[in-house]
């Protein structure tokens, strides 16, 4: 009955008992998804052939498939048949018959364990390579190294050439953590592998088939480099590592050697072009594109817009307009429609922006969307009746609490602070989605906060907090709006309940810790905070600033300072110069510290954080030096009389 319900095993079983080999599975369920057993060797596989039954397998749950064509026998297996001397007596067919019929049955029933006893049973009893390779493939999914290792060692007796063999005998060797083994075995059979790339892509699916960690690490990856210099994929494969290891130097190195091999290498191109635009060298990055799509043959919708957007990025503004405007002529779907005037609007280029938003709108299609981006646009130009039109426009979508919030801060801005807080009030109160309404609290509370309300923001947020206590953004706000009342002790206890709840919330990190600098205490707490923000988020600016007055106040000044440059370059803003031009004083580097200042002083005269700072040092800001004269030395403080407290 089993035989007739699935034809397959009929042909499976008939080749066992002529020529005693095995056949190719896939077993469900316990195996993870997409996994593919191949039973052939690579010498076995151009011998595969089509059968004329029926080969689909009857769906099991909801997962029917049609099965491969059953794999016929290789070599090895072909050569068992041949040999009248090892041909199977039949009582052994009849094991070898049974053992396979078992093993595909407990792969019907998703049973991988039984699957793997008995194809280890059928491998005792045959001596094709291809039975072995299962039971090797299935205890590999089955997390049976040892097993893996045996079996490879027995296909390595059958075929002393196998190159399969010799990968899994890697893969066990890796998964145990012999790493040194694993390489010598993963080179053994790169050695003799007539494909090297396709090897070297088995090697990479088997180690993310298998969850083996470090498989493809850059010690690996760079054996192989070195010991096949002229095989592009090893080159490719040691950019991958090292790109996932950090080092970007190495990676470009790599994939340079990759590209001298074969120029139009696609993998190769690919990885270029990734490292040229993270390091935004986007003009070189826009050649490799050009070769990518010319090589590709796909010069499609989308691909043209990225060149486009590529063009703007290389500084080539106008071939950029040009590029838009030649795809709008084009651009039949309001998609493609709105793809083009989102890209002009982050670009600047506001008129057209404009009007592709505006075709959207006749076309009746992305209106919402369509509505804040023109208010947005229009709120840019100064034009504040038309914004607040088309943001009264925007309906229920993504946009609907952002179109109120941008309504509501400009009726307040036009006096209507009260009107602007009553919109906002409606809207928690009426609208559908529990998900938004903790955003619209905030937006009220930063509204009366913005217009020194401090103290009903504050009841605004403590009732959000009671009526949304999974909402910790509120926690957050409320504890910056506590500081700015006065009351710290309250701001620290939220901002610790927050940090306990979410302990890799950089920002509320940020926040107790910078607090605990400032008022210069508990410093190894705000080290372990600040340290952990940066981590979280290394490129923020605030961040920076943080950890760059944390060292200022450990004394570890030239730390210091290059944190808060750097923080200065990315947000020029006045408590940033503030921090950089004390660091620079305490360091004695008095002309830049008053560089620093006196620039910050020309965007804002009345900048608190920089007068607050000069005064308290007791310094005079000299005129700044005529054009060419040249610096005076610096002054340490000392000479300057600086109060010992500097810095406190």
């Amino acid at each position: 009955m089993i035989l007739s319900k699935h034809p397959r095993f009929t042909a499976v079983l008939a080749s066992i008992l002529t020529m005693a080999c095995s056949t190719s599975s896939e077993p469900e369920g316990s195996l993870p998804e997409g996994a593919q057993l191949h039973l052939a060797s690579a010498s076995a596989a151009d011998t595969r052939l089509t059968q004329t039954e029926d080969q689909t397998r009857p769906p099991s749950g909801d997962r029917g498939r049609t099965e491969a064509p059953v794999d016929q026998p290789g070599p090895v297996a072909a050569a068992d048949a041949d040999g009248g001397d090892e041909a199977l007596d039949e009582s052994a067919d009849a094991e070898l018959l049974f053992a396979v019929m078992l093993a595909e049955m407990a792969l019907q029933s998703d049973d991988i364990h039984m699957a793997l006893e008995a194809y280890l049973a059928a491998s005792e009893k045959s001596r094709s390579t291809e039975v072995t390779e299962q039971a090797a493939r299935l205890a590999a999914y089955a997390d049976r190294w040892d097993v893996v290792d045996s079996s490879a060692r027995r296909m390595l007796e059958l075929e002393p050439e196998s190159v399969e063999a010799r990968l899994l005998l890697a893969a066990a060797e890796q998964r145990s953590g012999n790493k040194r083994a694993s390489i010598d075995h993963l080179l053994d059979a790169l050695e003799r592998s007539d494909d090297r790339d396709a090897t070297l892509r088995e090697w990479q699916g088997a180690m993310e088939r298998y969850q083996i960690p470090g498989g493809d690490d850059l010690t690996t990856a760079t054996a192989i480099a070195d010991a096949f210099p002229d095989v592009v994929s090893a080159h490719a494969f040691k950019t991958v590592a090292a790109y996932r290891s950090g080092d970007r130097a190495l990676a470009e190195k790599a994939v340079d050697k990759a590209l001298a091999l074969d120029p139009d290498y696609p993998e190769a191109l690919q990885l270029k072009f990734v490292l040229l635009r993270e390091s935004e060298r986007n003009a070189e990055a826009l050649e490799v594109y050009d070769r990518m799509m010319v090589l590709g043959g796909d010069d499609g919708f989308e691909q043209r817009v990225y060149r486009a957007e590529l063009l703007g990025m290389s500084g080539r503004r106008d071939d950029m307009a040009a590029a838009l405007d030649e795809l709008a002529d084009e651009a039949t779907e309001p998609e493609e429609i709105r793809h083009l005037a989102n890209l002009a609007l982050r670009e600047g280029l506001r008129q057209r922006a404009q009007d592709w938003y505006r075709q959207l709108l006749d076309n009746g299609q992305h209106r919402h969307e369509a509505h804040f981006a023109l208010a947005t646009l229009a709120e840019e130009a100064g034009d504040v009746k038309e914004a607040m039109g088309h943001y009264e426009a925007v309906g229920s979508s993504p946009w609907l609490v952002r179109a109120r919030e941008r309504q509501a801060s400009l009726m307040a801005d036009q006096g209507n602070l009260e009107g602007g807080l009553a919109l906002l009030e409606s809207l928690q109160k009426e609208f559908d989605n529990p998900a938004q309404k903790p955003h619209v609290v905030e937006s009220r509370a930063r509204l009366l906060d913005e217009y020194d309300r401090s103290d009903e923001a504050y009841e605004v947020l403590s009732e959000g907090i009671e009526e949304f206590p999974e909402a910790t953004s509120l926690l957050y706000l409320r504890a910056l709006v506590s500081e700015s009342l006065g009351n710290t002790a309250e701001m620290e206890s939220d901002l610790t309940a927050l940090i306990e709840r979410e302990p890799e919330n950089a920002h509320a990190l940020n926040a107790l810790g910078y607090h605990y600098t400032v008022e210069n205490r508990d410093l190894e707490q705000a080290e372990a905070m600040l340290e952990k923000a940066s981590e979280l988020l290394p490129e923020d600016p605030a961040v920076m600033d943080s950890l760059g007055w944390l060292r200022f106040r450990q004394a570890r000044y030239e730390e210091s300072i290059a944190l808060l440059e750097t923080a200065y370059e990315l947000l020029p803003e006045g408590e940033i110069a503030a921090h950089l031009g004390e660091a620079l004083w305490a360091d004695g580097q008095n002309r830049r510290a008053e560089a620093v200042w006196r620039k910050a002083l020309e965007n804002d005269e009345e900048d608190s954080h920089v007068l607050d700072t000069i005064e308290r040092l007791g310094v005079a800001l000299p005129e700044a030096p005529a054009s060419g004269a040249a610096p005076e030395d610096d002054r340490s403080p000392q000479d300057d009389a600086v109060s010992g407290e500097t810095g406190k």
